[in-house]
């Protein structure tokens, strides 16, 4: 060993040795009461190109262990499940090294994943069994556990930072993230308790969104050896996977794989609705199962008191953006699903894709207020086309539901078929019977955008007060659409010059600006025109 000389115990120095030819600072822990027989310190001159100085700066800590046998036959030793602890919680690498002073080489153990691993677990299992961890021990066997070996000749902080890699910082970071989430497979907490099987069938179903459970043990889990809480918690409820999504706490894993078809009679075609069917292991022995799908939920009864109970979940519809044809299909299932008539269907899945079960009777939802939806989504839709909208953009149902009657009157107007009566107002000196071409630029607000769309009108005027009216054989047409901007609008204007123009028949030219913001309709009040 030349000039090599030894203090205190063998293998402390012979390690201190090995970490002094290297550059190594290998002291004693001040105020150590964890087992620690030496604190490594050390930087890396390999990462010169990091600016973080954290980057090249080593702590390690060691318990050093002396054996005499040959490191063949040696079994390692056994260490305390206190010391094990205070390895796996300290964030710094820690080794046990096994010194064979004799023969000038120690041993160098990782206290890696595998060993963490295992004595968590040990650990977990003397505090079950209420065993001190000072009374328990753990083998760290060198064979086992891979050991690497280091000669008088060899490098020490080359074999360190072989083990720990380039970068402190990453290795702390991926310990003590390794050290938190080993040993749960399946969460934290286990509970134990009491519920009826008819309550447990209606959670599974979602025909309840909870039941309260009889708590009997309340555990901390993990490597699945439960430890009691020391208090338990005042209730507790077990939740339906639907309500569960519903609030965010989980995510829904029965698969949206099934359809229900629906059909009014033998000779009509079926509506299909796509969702979730839930059976429960007490389905059968229940005679329950239900579907669910976005806005329907369908609880079927195969027993002797055979039912279909179904709801439809019209505020949720309300406060959904789907596309107009999406909107229709859920109003047509609802409006078939609540009429009065006997309506069948079937399940994919189920039947084969066909319609056998009955629903005899059902209830509660407003057909009116679907009749009342339902009556303008066409008339919508032209507007939509007229207005060059995708029929696949979302809509707002709760939007066109509250504006129904405006929407309503709005699209007679625009493209009702019927010629109801026009009124115009302060028509002096008009006379009645004469002849008008009529302009009628409507400011409309749908889907978040605002829209010009222009009437025309033209036919004969009846006058009574100075107050005119289109009763009958006008002619109508509608122009096509601007944006409501004052450049469009512009543009729009001067088409509707051109127009007047080229009218050669009527006595007089009207354009009206009452239904337009001041700044748009400013442009039409300054572009009026009468022609006498």
């Amino acid at each position: 060993m030349g000039e090599k000389q030894f203090k205190g115990a063998p293998g402390e120095s012979l390690v201190q040795y090995l970490a002094n030819k290297d550059d190594i600072l290998a002291s004693p822990p001040q105020q150590d009461q964890f087992g620690w027989d030496l604190h490594l310190q050390f930087k890396s001159n390999t990462n010169s190109v990091f600016l973080d100085e954290n980057e090249s700066n080593y702590n390690v800590y060691v318990q050093v262990k002396e054996f005499d046998k040959a490191f063949e036959e040696y079994t390692g030793r056994n260490i305390k499940l206190s010391n094990i602890q205070h390895m796996v919680t300290s964030n710094a690498p820690c080794f046990v090294i096994y010194a064979q002073p004799t023969s000038d080489e120690i041993y160098l153990v990782h206290i890696d994943s595998e060993i963490i691993k295992e004595g968590l677990k040990k650990i977990r299992e003397a505090q079950a069994n209420h065993k001190r961890l000072n009374d328990t021990t753990m083998t760290i066997n060198p064979h086992k556990y891979g050991a690497v070996k280091v000669g008088i000749s060899g490098s020490l902080k080359k074999t360190l930072i072989e083990i720990i890699g380039n970068s402190p910082r990453r290795y702390v970071e991926e310990k003590i993230e390794y050290v938190k989430t080993v040993g749960y497979t399946a969460g934290s907490i286990e509970i134990k308790g009491k519920v009826s099987e008819q309550d447990l069938l209606a959670v599974e179903l979602g025909i309840k969104d909870s039941v309260e459970i009889e708590l009997l043990e309340y555990n901390h889990l993990r490597f699945n050896i439960p430890i009691p809480y020391p208090e338990k918690p005042a209730k507790v409820e077990l939740l339906s996977n639907g309500h569960a999504s519903s609030i965010g706490l989980s995510e829904d894993i029965t698969p949206d794989n099934e359809k229900l078809l629906l059909c009014v009679n033998d000779d009509s075609l079926p509506l299909a609705l796509s969702g979730k069917l839930r059976v429960s292991p007490n389905s059968s022995k229940y005679g329950l199962f239900a579907f669910d799908s976005d806005y329907f939920k369908l609880v079927i009864s195969k027993n002797e008191s055979s039912f279909v109970r179904i709801t439809f979940h019209w505020d949720k519809l309300l406060s959904s953006r789907i596309s107009i044809d999406e909107l229709r299909h859920q109003l047509n299932i609802a409006f078939i699903l609540f009429s009065k008539d006997e309506k069948k269907f079937g399940f994919a899945s189920l039947d084969n894709l066909q319609c056998d079960r009955i629903i005899n009777k059902s209830d509660g939802a407003d057909r009116s207020d679907i009749l009342e939806l339902m009556s303008i989504l066409d008339s919508f839709e032209q507007l939509m086309k007229a207005l060059a909208i995708r029929l696949s953009t979302p809509i707002s149902a709760g939007h066109l539901f509250a504006n129904r009657q405006r929407y309503e009157t709005l699209l007679k107007i625009l493209f009702g078929n019927e010629q109801g009566t026009i009124r115009l107002s302060n028509l002096k000196g008009v006379n009645s019977g004469a002849s008008i071409l009529l302009f009628v630029p409507l400011q409309i607000r749908v889907l978040e955008n605002d829209y010009v769309l222009t009437l025309r009108i033209q036919g004969d005027v009846k006058v009574f007060d100075d107050k005119g009216y289109f009763c009958q054989g006008y002619l109508k047409q509608l122009l096509p659409p601007v944006m409501a901007g004052k450049k469009s609008v512009r543009s729009l204007l001067k088409r509707i010059r051109n127009l007047l123009i080229q009218d050669k028949q009527s006595q007089h030219h009207i354009v009206i600006n009452t239904t337009m913001e001041k700044e748009l309709a400013a442009l039409v009040e300054s572009f009026y025109v009468r022609k006498e």
